[in-house]
């Protein structure tokens, strides 16, 4: 593909390295370059798909306690790491963040034996964050979170990035919905 035609702007706000939504997010655009490229008969359908290894949102944890409501959550496959809101992030582990080396949400790698599952809800899907995809090992007992404590400025509350998506298989069917 040489050449696109049509809405690109959001190629910088939405997702970094695809520039792909369900719905635009911005009132003055007003098709997504998926719109734009069905449109030009470059792609059949309005789907896109991320395969990863498998191994309004939400985040409750396994007894149902509800860490945080009422996300406005777009996904950026250029982002590694996943964003949340630093409330959510320091009252997680406040235990084991007392443990930090360096800041930057290091840890050893025990302390995952204490961290619960984490449910992500996104609409009607309920998926699974296992302390070992959420947390990972650096080296011999130096581990690190994949996810950061983040206050957005913007619509978002939180980013959900490849460090999340990489242990489901999600196919965004437009059209279906």
């Amino acid at each position: 593909m040489d050449r696109i035609v049509g809405s690109v702007g959001q190629l910088y706000t939405i997702d970094g390295l695809f520039g792909l939504s369900i719905k635009p997010y911005h009132l003055q655009l007003h098709a997504t370059p998926l719109d734009d490229m069905f449109t030009q008969n470059i792609i059949l359908w309005r789907m896109f798909t991320f395969v990863f290894k498998k191994n309004s949102v939400y985040i409750i944890l396994d007894d149902d306690t509800v860490l945080v409501s009422d996300l406005a959550v777009p996904t950026d496959t250029g982002a590694f790491k996943t964003y949340l809101p630093t409330s959510v992030v320091n009252n997680l582990f406040p235990d084991v963040w007392k443990q930090m080396h360096l800041g930057n949400y290091v840890v050893r790698c025990d302390a995952r034996s204490r961290m619960p599952t984490l449910l992500v809800s996104l609409e009607d899907h309920r998926l699974k964050w296992e302390p070992n995809q959420y947390i990972e090992q650096l080296a011999v007992e130096r581990c690190q979170s994949v996810f950061e404590g983040v206050d957005l400025y913007s619509a978002y509350g939180a980013i959900v990035g490849l460090s999340f998506l990489r242990h489901f298989s999600v196919v965004f069917d437009v059209d279906e919905e």
